[in-house]
């Protein structure tokens, strides 16, 4: 016997392919956690940005605040310096008019200018609000009201977008005397206090309480912020880009400030720290391709080629082996497996032998049951045939001197006599169906039924029996013992109606999952559904022979003739009663719906 090699091709051991996977593995845990790690990161840093924003918006208010309390101090204080209220004094009496005290007061305010406090302008009113002197010589006449917005109850500082830039407009009464000092405050340089962690300046949005300036969007956070709310926000400019944002209320004047910056100049850091990752999860997704290809040529091949060779012995061919010269695991592997194949080859030897002996035996049980047939065919039906005819005979000759009960015991003898010979010929024909050549053609259902209906017509007269043929779709099947189905299934159903004043029989086909199911269906006496089991089995009866005769091969017969073309057949009890009789045919066409198909009503009476 030739024998087929299928060879391994020798690889690295395995041992450094351990390592390999090893690798892999590595390369694949170090993806996952530099994944894991930047979404980590980034959440901490979007977190730390959000309280340095809110930090430092914190900050700008306080310094804000902070600014215009002291300029509010400063202002009381010089409202209060006689070098102001002296004069102010003279002009009350009329001992000085209002150039001569324009003239007097603009040292003291100009000095007062000088020395700091974030003023950029000051100025002196009297009682009726209007400026007297200034160190803003277009204040002079103006009231001071028209410096800058109208009041509200609800800001008692107003801030507004000065010339100079946003400023705040404060007064300080005389004591004692009508008029006061007016003074803007410079709030720039509040605004700009400190700078990010990037080193760029934090742009702030001072509302007071309208926005003063900015992008609507921020604009929008500037007022929850007057509102009294604070939070962090991201919100998207007019050129579409996106900015982060805080505000937060400064409730002691009833303004608010938003601190925003680009989204872009906030995630810097983070951004390139992304690029670095991806950097490194591209190196190791290298690293992991590079082992894989590894393992693939010197791991995964052999185990290939293993397989490949025990595709062959699934398909049959118990011939091939493995040739290596490996040491390591799958060379074992390799010799387990040709081990097995010698014991599968010597295992095949022996069940063809056995396979020729027992067919040999089952040739000759075949031989033994053709020679009871043709016994039973011959031997016993000329005995029979005796019996009947002397039975025949004596009814003729001695029948007129028979009393009642030798009539009856004759008849008995009769109907006994045919039974047995139903008997034998049931049993030839289910003897027979096994060894009998299958010669598979297209049959004409139709026709085989209306046969089958033709041979019932004695047993049917004198009964209302009403015949139902639907659409029998044509089927390649053996005619002859196709018929024997019907015949059986038909006979069967013309039986168990006899009680019925009205039998009504149909046999049809319907679809039955992806199979076609021919059906002979009746309004008879039904069976026990716990008992269907029984139905198709020799000489089982679900019925007392005294109410309905019958030799119990019928259905027997039927499956046997079903399941010699690879078919189904099964039972199932109505629920109004009666009984249909399925079976199935491999090579049984489709169906069109059971409704709707054309039928052949037949009726007996």
């Amino acid at each position: 016997m030739t024998t087929g090699v299928q060879r391994i091709r020798s690889g690295w051991s395995m041992r450094l392919k351990l390592g390999l996977v090893v690798l892999a593995l590595v390369t694949s845990s170090a993806a996952l956690a530099v994944g894991i790690g930047y979404g980590h990161v980034r959440a901490e840093g979007t977190a730390q940005i959000e309280r340095e924003f809110q930090a430092r918006a914190h900050e700008q208010a306080l310094e804000l605040e902070r600014s215009v309390r002291v300029a509010q101090s400063a202002l009381a204080g010089l409202a209060q310096d006689r070098v102001l209220t002296v004069p102010m004094t003279a002009l009350e009496r009329g001992t000085l008019d209002a150039l001569d005290v324009r003239r007097g007061l603009w040292a003291p305010l100009a000095a007062a200018l000088s020395h700091g406090g974030g003023f950029v302008a000051i100025g002196v009113a009297d009682g009726s609000g209007q400026v007297l002197a200034s160190t803003d010589a277009d204040w002079i006449g103006l009231r001071v009201d028209e410096l800058g917005p109208p009041a509200l109850d609800a800001v008692p500082v107003r801030a507004f977008q000065g010339r100079t830039g946003r400023v705040a407009l404060l007064q300080a009464p005389f004591h004692g005397l009508p008029g006061g000092v007016c003074a803007l405050v410079d709030l720039e340089s509040a605004l700009r206090v400190g700078v990010d962690a990037c080193g760029y300046p934090r742009p702030t949005l001072l509302a007071a309480p309208e926005p003063l300036g900015g992008e609507p969007a921020l604009q929008a956070c500037a007022l929850q912020a007057v509102r009294g709310a604070s939070g962090f926000d991201r919100v998207v400019d007019a050129q579409g880009e996106a900015l982060l944002a805080v505000h937060e209320p400064i409730g002691a004047f009833g303004w608010g400030l938003v601190v925003h910056a680009r989204e872009v100049d906030a995630f810097g850091a983070l951004d390139r720290l992304r690029v670095g990752s991806l950097w490194i999860l591209g190196a190791v997704l290298t690293a992991g391709i590079l082992a894989s290809l590894l393992l693939a040529q010197h791991f995964a091949l052999p185990i290939r080629e293993l397989a490949r060779a025990a595709n062959r012995v699934s398909a049959g061919d118990l011939t091939v082996r493995v040739v290596t010269d490996r040491r390591d695991e799958l060379g074992e592997l390799s010799a387990a497996f040709n081990r097995m194949t010698n014991e599968l080859e010597r295992s095949y030897a022996t069940l063809e032998r056995r396979v020729r002996e027992r067919t040999q035996e089952l040739e000759a049980v075949n031989a033994e049951m053709a020679s009871f047939s043709y016994a039973m065919a011959h031997d016993v039906r000329a005995p029979l045939r005796s019996i009947a005819g002397f039975a025949d005979l004596l009814s003729q000759k001695k029948g007129t001197e028979l009393d009642a009960q030798g009539r009856e015991m004759l008849e008995r003898l009769r109907y006994n006599v045919e039974r047995l010979f139903r008997l034998i010929e049931d049993l030839l024909a289910f003897s027979g169906i096994s060894n009998q050549e299958l010669r598979i053609e297209s049959v004409d259902l139709a026709r085989i039924v209306r046969d089958a209906i033709d041979d019932f017509a004695d047993e049917t007269r004198g009964r209302r029996v009403e015949f139902e043929v639907r659409e029998l779709p044509p089927c390649r099947a053996d005619s002859a013992l196709l018929s024997l189905v019907f015949s059986n299934l038909i006979s069967n159903a013309i039986k168990f109606t006899r009680p019925r004043e009205l039998a009504r029989i149909v046999v049809g086909a319907e679809r039955r999952g992806d199979q076609v199911a021919y059906f002979v269906r009746d309004n008879g006496v039904g069976f026990d559904t716990e008992q269907a089991g029984k139905l198709f089995l020799l000489f089982q009866r679900l019925h007392a022979r005294e109410e309905f005769d019958g030799t119990g091969l019928g259905l027997a017969i039927a499956r046997r003739v079903v399941e010699r073309h690879g078919g189904q057949i099964w039972a199932e009890a109505q629920p109004t009663g009666g009984a249909c009789f399925y079976f199935t045919l491999p090579h049984a066409p489709s169906v069109r719906s059971e409704r709707g198909v054309g039928a052949r009503g037949v009726s007996a009476a």
